[in-house]
């Protein structure tokens, strides 16, 4: 799951279940010159779950592997 903070403008706060759509939802916000912040739902230990910065522009937005 991805966090996208949307920072341009009045602050919100989308969530994304699966890559394809966070890369989607970025260029659409990118597209309408919005600045985001990109969060991963990441899993630490067994039941232990956090959200974490992520890599954005070398696993959004690149094409490889997508």
């Amino acid at each position: 799951m991805y966090r996208i903070e949307i920072l341009s403008g009045a602050l919100d706060v989308r969530y994304c279940f699966t890559k394809k759509s966070a890369k989607r939802l970025i260029q659409l916000f990118e597209e309408k010159n919005r600045m985001v912040h990109v969060t991963k739902f990441v899993r630490l230990h067994h039941d232990i779950f956090a959200w974490s910065a992520y890599e954005a522009e070398l696993a959004l937005y690149s094409d490889k592997g997508n």
